[in-house]
């Protein structure tokens, strides 16, 4: 198998992306501590091992773009290593830089587009030349430059050659004439062949970054022109003719004898100026194609199917194996239990038997259930991870001091969740670093330290997952925010007066609401905010904001651990039963007729000495056969967005842990559903949205 047919090997891949995710997350905290501790040379030690981990798994699949970045990111951590360059602010933006270029790749290639996976396996390296041609400057240093037996060598250069560089660049340099002499010999009885003219121009490539490198300028000079006339020569789909073919043999013979001539340290002089003169006339056969002269056709994009994975800790594996025997005995128990009751007169013992089966059953599913939702389960640090160095570029983008502090990073959240909150989250530190931490003079001019701060934590509480994001900057006036909401006309002027103070702020998380007077690359357009707010509703979770001027902004988000298994209060209204999610039911009554009253045309009632909205279920559903149940009304308060509402129903009924599915067909969009679930008897039950509940009482 070529390594290039690895790349349709699902699970190769799969495993390929997990474990470079996992290097690259590690990767930001360590790069944030080099800063900080310069002459840890254990730590630069371990970057170094990372790279090099990524550089070897992507030479496994032939990840051109991801190996070459490695390599130059390897370069300069081995010259941090070998202590000829000292760690500045510099070489960390150029190390972040790689770091994110890397990860882009990566998730090019999950992605699983073929187009997005061709820009990672292109030996054109396209898309990160610029960024290997500021490494390759910033290593290089304007020295003078002397020739030595036809292969010159600055300097600078000569530092570089030491003798482990030396040793190093001619074990590969052998290696890549090795293939550049097989490559040769297979296009003389396949001239068009696409592989061999990929893997000669790899081969080709690689030697010339390798020479450039060390200084040797006439071996860079020949790889250089064959690549040119390679890359030409793969772009057009074209064949290697019989005289291009003569001429990369001739060049070959030069690279032979330049990299002896480097070997013994003395080399030869040669004019290769006639060579390179002749591959630049040098013509490209095009192969001839079906179909109409001059039409392109653009193929339609493949998909490569990428398997996702998750780490399991072996412990975990033993758990399931461990369950999964229990139930199949707890099975054999059933089936002996059934046999029994055909064929068996006396079953003086049969019920005692069966509850037992059956506690039995509910036990290990229960620690089945919690098993498998531990096992979809992941540290929350793998999503705070990613948020050190953003915070580090955003403020020396802006001029800004800013310290990121960071706990609960062991928080264990839904994977799905994880993922889907990392924009939501990405957005809130980039408004706190634009809008809400000052610039050090403003700081200082306030009392405050010149630097700010941004807080990031997570906590669990009960079944609920709470994330905070906190700064000590200009907070936020809710009499500004209101005003700003009648001159962009969001509200009218009537309607404004009448919002409190958490009300005005609520209104930054409508769409198009901005409080920035300028709009900045990182924020301002009056998009964002709404999105986190739906991103989080759509969790199942709650967003709040605690705001003082001059003090500060503290954003709360409130999450389910997960949102595929609910606890549910199950009850009745107009003849058919639907379930009412626990965590939005604030408290459960019964009322007498005459405690139910009508205000404004709007039935209310009094619990605990306020005044209740009151709407009927089966009303806001609009379904047929709604009566009023008799002498005793059954309550439940919802709660959503800050608001309540008491809805009467027929009956309650008893509480259920659920599996939600969503909700799909004909009922997709219905107002007032959440998702469906299936209860132990096969009935199907639809679970309600409180949020769109309340919406509707309102309306």
């Amino acid at each position: 198998m070529s390594q290039s047919e690895f790349l349709n090997d699902p699970e190769i891949v799969g495993e390929f992306i997990a474990e470079s995710r996992e290097h690259l997350e590690s990767l930001e905290p360590r790069l944030l501590q080099l800063e900080k501790t310069p002459g840890d040379f254990e730590l630069i030690n371990s970057i170094f091992r990372t790279f090099h981990t990524i550089k070897g798994s992507a030479s496994f699949l032939d990840l051109t773009q991801i190996i070459e970045v490695s390599h130059k990111l390897e370069n300069v951590l081995d010259k941090l290593r070998n202590k000829k360059i000292e760690v500045n602010s510099e070489i960390i933006d150029i190390l972040f830089k790689g770091m994110n270029i890397l990860k882009s790749s990566i998730e090019d290639i999950a992605s699983g587009e073929e187009e997005r996976i061709e820009k990672v396996t292109s030996a054109s390296l396209k898309e990160t030349e610029g960024f290997i041609e500021e490494i390759d400057q910033f290593m290089r240093k304007p020295e003078e430059i002397e020739v030595v037996a036809g292969v010159e060598v600055g300097s600078a250069g000569k530092e570089k050659d030491t003798d482990e560089d030396k040793q190093v660049f001619l074990t590969a340099a052998y290696q890549h004439l090795f293939t550049i002499r097989e490559c040769l010999e297979g296009l003389e009885e396949s001239p068009s062949s696409s592989n061999l003219i990929n893997a000669l121009f790899r081969a080709v490539h690689s030697l010339k970054s390798s020479s450039d490198y060390l200084g040797f300028s006439q071996i860079k000079e020949l790889t250089e022109e064959q690549e040119r006339v390679l890359h030409q020569t793969r772009e057009e789909k074209g064949t290697i003719s019989l005289d291009m073919l003569n001429l990369l043999k001739k060049d070959y013979e030069y690279l032979v004898e330049l990299i002896e001539a480097v070997k013994e340290g003395k080399g030869k002089a040669f004019h290769t100026q006639k060579v390179l003169k002749k591959m630049e006339k040098a013509p490209i056969e095009k192969e001839e194609r079906e179909g109409d002269e001059g039409v392109s056709v653009k193929k339609p994009s493949k998909k490569r199917i990428v398997e996702k994975t998750i780490r399991v800790p072996e412990a975990k594996l033993d758990i399931l194996m461990n369950l999964v025997s229990e139930l199949i005995i707890n099975r054999s128990t059933f089936f002996s239990l059934c046999e029994k009751l055909e064929t068996e007169d006396d079953l003086s013992q049969f019920p005692k038997e069966l509850k037992e089966a059956t506690q039995t059953m509910r036990r290990v599913t229960a620690e089945l259930q919690a098993t498998v939702t531990e096992l979809h389960m992941l540290p929350i640090k793998t999503l705070f991870g990613r948020f050190p160095g953003l915070v580090r570029a955003l403020s020396r983008e802006k001029g800004k001091e800013i310290r990121l502090e960071m706990s609960g990073e062991e928080t264990q959240l839904d994977k799905m969740m994880i993922e889907k909150m990392a924009d939501p989250l990405i957005h809130l530190i980039r408004n706190a670093i634009d809008h809400g931490i000052e610039i050090p003079g403003e700081r200082e001019a306030k009392g405050k330290p010149k630097y700010g701060t941004i807080g990031l934590s997570a906590s669990q509480e009960g079944e609920t997952v709470i994330i905070q994001i906190e700064e000590d900057g200009r907070g936020m006036n809710p009499e500004q925010i209101r005003q700003i909401a009648i001159e962009k006309r969001i509200l009218d002027e009537e309607k404004a007066k009448l919002l409190n103070e958490q009300q005005c702020l609520e209104l930054i998380f409508l769409p198009g609401f901005s409080t920035a007077r300028t709009v900045t690359d990182i924020s301002g357009r009056g998009v964002g905010m709404d999105v986190v707010k739906n991103s989080v509703t759509d969790l199942k979770g709650k967003i709040d904001i605690h705001t003082e001027p001059d003090r500060g902004t503290r954003f709360t988000i409130k999450l389910p651990l997960t949102i595929a298994i609910a606890n549910v209060l199950l009850v009745e209204a107009s003849g058919q039963v639907f379930a009412l999610p626990l965590n939005s039911i604030r408290e459960t009554a019964a009322l007498s007729p005459d405690e139910v009253n009508t205000v404004l045309r709007k039935e209310v009632t009094f619990l605990r000495g306020n005044v209740e909205g009151i709407a009927h279920l089966g009303e806001l559903l609009h379904l047929s056969n709604h009566h009023k149940p008799p002498e005793q009304i059954p309550l439940v308060v919802i709660e959503g967005k800050r608001k309540s509402i008491g809805l009467i129903v027929d009956a309650l009924r008893q509480q259920e842990e659920i599996v939600i599915k969503p909700a799909e067909g004909v009922i997709a969009n219905t107002p007032g559903l959440a998702g469906v679930t299936i209860l132990g008897d096969g009935q199907v039950i639809l679970i309600l949205d409180p949020e769109q509940l309340i919406q509707m009482s309102e309306n």
